[in-house]
């Protein structure tokens, strides 16, 4: 999958962050952006088109950066692996390509900001064993996955070479696992010990009979409309409280269980911007939202039970937007990103109450 060459001049060495996130007094929040940076087909054409799509990519993430910078927001880039290898290609281009300056993912931690990667192991998994199934077939969970599912461990591990070749230090966190296999062991054994963006997807590992234990709202996981993670994108843990606090686990078929001593580290995600207010709705797989002032309230509304739950008890809380970012950003919606930015800068940060962080520091 990588491009030849990448060790060429053009490269920076991998970039190590001071810190990944600002000091945290006990109990309180912190508050995390991923950007998932996906929507760059691999398939596009030749080498002078998929610099000019890189560019035009490139140039939409500045669009958000460039208007929630000034406030003190620091994004978590999480780029698939069709976009760095566009980004390789950008640090070496061919012989006769001149082109258009961008800002790289690593320029952009150079900044202060973070990094990630972001996968689709959905697709990566297909033909691997369901953990669950209805009609009995499900293996539960794998002994080994390196020969259970080696197709996934070789999808993270070419995701995690395409990551570094960029200059981009090794990472252990990683977003888009959600999978009908066991994506908690094949994560492990790609040597990630921190995952992010569980949607509803992700928990078709679990049967309906511990998924009830959460609630009945869960039965929608094993329902028809459920059939891949597009369609089934809630963020999940579905009750809202539990969206604001990482846990860890290491059962697969229970993984929205908190184990003190589990080896993954989960943290999960209060969702889209732009879906704030749907979020108040329903709870439905709400995806490609408009971004309206209407959902500004309800992410401020989130942020103030997370602080009010952390003084309770003393426990950090995190609030984690996730945003995919393919397509372009607009006027007005920049516009609304800055006023969101500008509020959580006044009210929370300069006062106390939150501190940004990078999304796979989001846990105690």
């Amino acid at each position: 999958m990588l491009l030849a060459g990448l060790s060429g001049t053009h490269c920076s060495p991998a970039l190590e962050k001071d810190s990944d996130s600002d000091s945290v007094t006990p109990g309180q929040v912190r508050l995390a952006f991923s950007i998932h940076v996906e929507g760059f087909a691999e398939d596009v054409g030749t080498p002078s088109e998929c610099l000019l799509k890189h560019s035009n990519h490139a140039a939409r993430l500045d669009i958000l950066q460039d208007v929630v910078e000034p406030h003190g927001v620091k994004l978590t880039y999480e780029p698939e692996e069709p976009y760095l290898i566009g980004e390789a290609l950008y640090l070496n281009p061919p012989s006769g390509a001149n082109p258009a300056q961008v800002t790289t993912i690593a320029e952009r931690v150079a900044a202060g900001h973070f990094s990630a990667p972001h996968s689709d192991l959905y697709a990566a998994t297909l033909s691997c064993p369901q953990v669950y199934a209805s009609d009995g077939t499900g293996v539960g969970a794998y002994t080994s996955a390196s020969t259970q599912c080696a197709a996934g461990v070789t999808d993270l591990t070419d995701l995690k070479n395409a990551y570094t070749a960029v200059g981009l230090a090794a990472p252990t966190y990683i977003s888009g696992i959600c999978t009908e296999a066991d994506w908690l062991s094949i994560t492990a054994a790609a040597g990630f010990s921190r995952v992010g963006g569980t949607v509803g997807w992700c928990a078709r590992t679990m049967s309906p009979a511990a998924l009830s234990a959460f609630g009945a709202d869960y039965a929608v996981i094993h329902e028809g409309t459920c059939t891949g993670p597009a369609t089934c994108h809630q963020q999940t843990p579905l009750d809202d409280d539990s969206k604001l606090r990482p846990w860890k686990t290491s059962d697969i078929t229970n993984w929205l269980s908190d184990d003190p001593g589990g080896s993954l580290t989960v943290l999960p995600s209060i969702g889209d911007p732009r879906c704030m207010a749907e979020y108040e709705l329903t709870d439905e797989s709400e995806t490609g939202c408009d971004y309206t002032d209407d959902d500004l309230q309800p992410y401020f509304d989130r942020l103030d039970r997370a602080i009010e739950l952390a003084t309770e008890d003393g426990r950090d809380r995190s609030v984690i937007l996730t945003l995919s970012v393919g397509g372009a950003i607009d006027t007005d919606d920049a516009a609304r990103y800055a006023t969101w930015a500008e509020r959580v800068k006044t009210e929370y940060i300069d006062t106390g109450k939150a501190t940004w962080v990078a999304t796979y520091a989001a846990a105690e």
